[in-house]
C-alpha cells in the first residue's frame, strides 16, 4: 500500500557527485540501449560439444531500464542440450543514452566483442536442477542480458566511457527460453514523443525524436494513473514492457509513468538518517550510482517535502503486498529519487513533489544459515551501504525471486560466498525502529565481474 502521509515538513540532504543540473546523471540511468551486429552464436553443451546457431550478422538491441539491458533473437537447436554457455561474436556496437553524461561523450564505436563466452543460466521461473525443455529442431528463445555498471569502464565522473573492460563476460548473462511458452518482456525507459491511439512513440536516448513506436490494445496494462493512451502526453516519462511480435511490432504488455533520473528536478540517493524527534523528519541523504553500491561523495543536496508529496515504489515486478510506503516509513538505506522544482536559495535544493522508492543492489555475505520454511536469511552488507545498514538486515525471497547462475534456492547459499542482490527495502511491518528493514530480492547471484 503507498501512501502521502502529512507532514509538516521534510529535509532531505543528498550527496552531488555533479552540480543539481546534472544531479540524476548516474551509471545506471546513462545508458538507454545497446545496438550490435550478434555475428555469431555457437551453443556450448554440458559434454563440451558445440553446435553454432546464428553464423551471418544477426541485428540485435538490447534494451532496459537503469541497470541492465536486455535483448532476445530466436535460433533453431538442432540437439536439446543442455547446455551451459554460447560464445558470441559481437560488432557494430553502440550505446544510446537517456541523456549527455556527466563528461557530454560516450565512445561512438567500442572495440568488436570476439568470441566472448557468456553463462547460460536457467529459466527464471525453475526452480528445480532440470535444464530448459528444447525441442530439437523447434525455435527457441535466445535471451542475453549486460549491465553496463559491471561490463563498461567507468569514466570517474558518475557516467561511462563506453569502452569494454578487459573482461565484460561477467557482465553478461544469457537464458534460453522455449518460444512455446511465455517469454520475460523487453523493457524500454524514456519520454513520449507523440501518440496516435492505440499507438505512441518513445524517445529512449533524451534527443527528442522517436526511437520506438510502441503499439498497445484491450491486453496492455497501464497503471495508475494511467488509464490508456490518452492519458499520456508529450513529454511524460514512461517505462513500458513490451512484446516483440513476428513482424517486429513491439506490444506493450504494461505501461507506467516514471521519473527518469536524467532529468534535472531531482535527484537519487539512499537515506542514511531519520530523525522524527522534533515533531516533523529529518531525512539525512547521500549519493551515489547504486548498482553496484558505490561509495558516497560528501556534497549535499536539499530536498523539502510537504503534505502534497506523494509516495510511490518503482518496484520492478517485486511484490511489495503487505509493506508500506510514506513519511512513516523511511529507514536508512533506501534508496529514493525525489522529483520536483528547483527551490530559491544559495545552496542546491529542491521542493519534492513525489518521492520514489526504487530498486537497488547491495553486496553481502550470509549470517549463518537460511530459513527455507519462511523464505529468509540474515545478509552482512559488505559494499558500501554498510555505513548505513551496520546491522545483519533480513532478505525476504518468494516464488518470482530470481537465483542466477548455478544457484537454485535458498538451500544453495552459503555463508563464505559474496553475494550480489537487488531488490526494494522496506520498512518492516512489525519493527518500531526506523533501523527494522527487510529487504525483498528481485535476483539472488554470487559476486562476479567489475562490481567492486
Amino acid at each position: 500500500m503507498i501512501s502521502g502521509k502529512k507532514v509538516g515538513f521534510l529535509v532531505v540532504v543528498i550527496g552531488l557527485l555533479v552540480p543539481l543540473a546534472a544531479a540524476a546523471h548516474n551509471s545506471g540511468s546513462c545508458i538507454a540501449s545497446m545496438s550490435a551486429s550478434l555475428d555469431s552464436a555457437v551453443l556450448i553443451a554440458a559434454d563440451s560439444s558445440e553446435q553454432t546457431v546464428i553464423s551471418s550478422p544477426t541485428p540485435l538491441l538490447l534494451v532496459g531500464d537503469e541497470d541492465e539491458l536486455k535483448g532476445v533473437v530466436s535460433i533453431t537447436p538442432t540437439t536439446a542440450g543442455p547446455f551451459t554457455s554460447v560464445r558470441v561474436t559481437l560488432s557494430n556496437i553502440s550505446f544510446s543514452t537517456f541523456a549527455d553524461c556527466a563528461t557530454g561523450a560516450i565512445t561512438a564505436n567500442p572495440s568488436t566483442l570476439t568470441d566472448l563466452v557468456i553463462d547460460i543460466e536457467e529459466d527464471d521461473d525453475d526452480d528445480s536442477d532440470d535444464p530448459e525443455d528444447i525441442t530439437p529442431g523447434s525455435p527457441v528463445s535466445l535471451e542475453i542480458e549486460f549491465e553496463p555498471e559491471d561490463g563498461l569502464v567507468s569514466d570517474g565522473a558518475g557516467c561511462f566511457t563506453g569502452d569494454f573492460v578487459s573482461d565484460p563476460s561477467g557482465a553478461f548473462e544469457a537464458e534460453l527460453e522455449d518460444d512455446a511458452n511465455e517469454e520475460e518482456d523487453l523493457e524500454f525507459s524514456g519520454a513520449v514523443v507523440s501518440t496516435a491511439s492505440p499507438e505512441f512513440d518513445i524517445d529512449t536516448n533524451g534527443d527528442g525524436t522517436a526511437d520506438f513506436t510502441i503499439h498497445t490494445d484491450s491486453t496492455t496494462r497501464f497503471d495508475d494513473p494511467l488509464t490508456g493512451v490518452s492519458s499520456l502526453a508529450a513529454g511524460d516519462l514512461v517505462k513500458v514492457e513490451v512484446e516483440v511480435q513476428p513482424d517486429g511490432m513491439l506490444h506493450a504488455t504494461e505501461v507506467e509513468l516514471l521519473f527518469d533520473e536524467s532529468g534535472d528536478d531531482g535527484a537519487t540517493g539512499r537515506i542514511a538518517c531519520v530523525d522524527s524527534s522534533t515533531g516533523a523528519t529529518l531525512v539525512t541523504m547521500v549519493f551515489a550510482p547504486a548498482n553496484p553500491d558505490h561509495d558516497f561523495p560528501a556534497l549535499t543536496l536539499t530536498v523539502n517535502l510537504d503534505s502534497g508529496t506523494k509516495f510511490k515504489v518503482n518496484n520492478g515486478n517485486v511484490n511489495i503486498s503487505g509493506f508500506d510506503f510514506d513519511a512513516d516509513n523511511l529507514s536508512p538505506g533506501q534508496r529514493v529519487t525525489a522529483a520536483g522544482g528547483t527551490a530559491s536559495g544559495s545552496a542546491p535544493e529542491v521542493n519534492a513533489s513525489k518521492v520514489i522508492l526504487k530498486l537497488q543492489q547491495v553486496d553481502g555475505m550470509m549470517v549463518g544459515s537460511a530459513d527455507t520454511g519462511a523464505g529468509t536469511f540474515e545478509l552482512t552488507i559488505t559494499s558500501a551501504s554498510d555505513v548505513l545498514l551496520t546491522a545483519p538486515i533480513t532478505v525476504k525471497v518468494n516464488l518470482n525471486t530470481r537465483f542466477v547462475g548455478k544457484l537454485r534456492g535458498l538451500s544453495s547459499l552459503n555463508n563464505t560466498d559474496t553475494y550480489q542482490i537487488k531488490g526494494i527495502l522496506m520498512r518492516d511491518p512489525a519493527g518500531t525502529e526506523s533501523t527494522d528493514v527487510i529487504f525483498l530480492a528481485k535476483t539472488i547471484k554470487v559476486k562476479k565481474g567489475n562490481a567492486p
